[in-house]
């Protein structure tokens, strides 16, 4: 017959000289102890997560697995703990009928050194950011939509511009209508400013007409016809000595009539 208390009793004092201060007996009936396990340790700077792991013996353990718990003590989320436990109870009936908790232990640290990762992807924290960021991923996704079927679009229109001309809508009217009204309105006001009034034109003339009839009587009074105005060019006598002219021999005939006559 198989003495449990006896197996059990010398497990527990191997137990605890192997992982001395790491190691307590939490319970005498039933026997249970816990074991702090870290994937490094003694090197807490390595050290990014850590648990405490119970194990409580039936009174025929080891023919049947312990009962197993398992305490975050830093760095893991709950997911984490059951998928740990699960791990742990699998590994637990592979080792029937020997002492198992050293070898569970084992494989409780190998679990945490590929966990050991200094950030909780399940913390409140983590969750808000991640939550975030996929907030901000969808927007961008979203614009990144919006952004490609506006640029479909126009290219569209550009294509169907080349194809068939730009279409007369109601809002092409309206717009051309806007441009050319403002264009035009633009066009009158630079007339309009340049443009001389009918009593403006008037007034100018007279001012000219009596500045040059001011410089012909004063040209008339100094005898200095030839400097005035327009008439720049006097009588240039040399043009009627020079030659003879027949009209002005004709006109020579006239006066010989006219002096036969008067006799």
């Amino acid at each position: 017959m198989t003495d449990y208390k006896e197996e059990q009793s010398m497990e527990l004092e191997a137990l605890e000289s192997i992982f001395l201060e790491d190691y307590e007996l939490i319970s005498v009936d039933p026997i249970g102890v816990s074991l702090r396990l870290e994937p490094f340790p003694g090197e807490e700077d390595k050290n990014y997560v850590g648990i405490k792991a119970c194990f409580t013996f039936p009174e025929t353990y080891p023919d049947v697995e312990p009962d197993i718990s398992v305490e975050s003590i830093k760095g893991l989320n709950d997911n984490q703990i059951v998928e740990l436990v699960q791990l742990l109870k699998d590994e637990a009936q592979n080792n029937l009928e020997m002492p198992m908790v050293y070898t569970l232990a084992e494989v409780a640290k190998e679990w945490l050194e590929k966990n050991n990762k200094e950030e909780v992807e399940d913390s409140m924290y983590s969750k808000m950011i991640a939550k975030q960021e996929a907030i901000k991923e969808k927007e961008e996704e979203e614009r990144a939509k919006a952004e490609a079927a506006k640029k479909k679009e126009i290219e569209e229109k550009q294509t169907d511009v080349k194809k068939y001309g730009h279409p007369c809508t109601v809002e092409a009217f309206n717009e051309w209508k806007e441009k050319f009204l403002a264009e035009t309105t633009e066009e009158k006001e630079q007339v309009d400013e340049n443009k001389v009034t009918g009593r403006e034109f008037f007034a100018n003339l007279k001012s000219s007409t009596r500045k040059e009839l001011e410089n012909a009587e004063a040209a008339l009074v100094s005898g200095d016809w030839g400097t005035t105005g327009d008439a720049d060019a006097g009588v240039q006598e040399d043009l009627f000595l020079e030659g003879d002219d027949p009209d002005l021999d004709q006109l020579d005939d006239f006066d010989e009539l006219d002096s036969l006559s008067d006799d």
